[in-house]
């Protein structure tokens, strides 16, 4: 997640990514869902399927806490995140 200056859209230099020099704040965290299935007779892509479509329902949670954490430890503004992202 990043902050970026609102000079960088009135800039007008066309380019879609911010210079370093716009960018105000980045937030990043790294979640790990280990799961642990005790069924051995599942194949491998059951797991796959189950991890695609279960793991990001189970970390949003913690990914959004997290972010709004920090923006409030942070004193930046605060970001409203929806209680589920549906995948795209």
């Amino acid at each position: 997640m990043r902050f970026i200056d609102p000079a960088f859209e009135s800039a007008g230099d066309g380019e879609k990514e911010p210079a370093e020099k716009y960018i105000r704040a980045i937030i990043s965290a790294e979640f790990v869902a280990d799961y642990q299935i005790l069924c051995p007779d599942l194949p491998h892509e059951a797991f796959e399927a189950f991890a695609k479509k279960n793991a990001g329902f189970h970390m949003w949670p913690y990914w959004r806490e997290y972010a709004q954490s920090m923006c409030a430890r942070m004193r930046l503004p605060q970001v409203m995140f929806p209680m589920y992202q549906v995948p795209a």
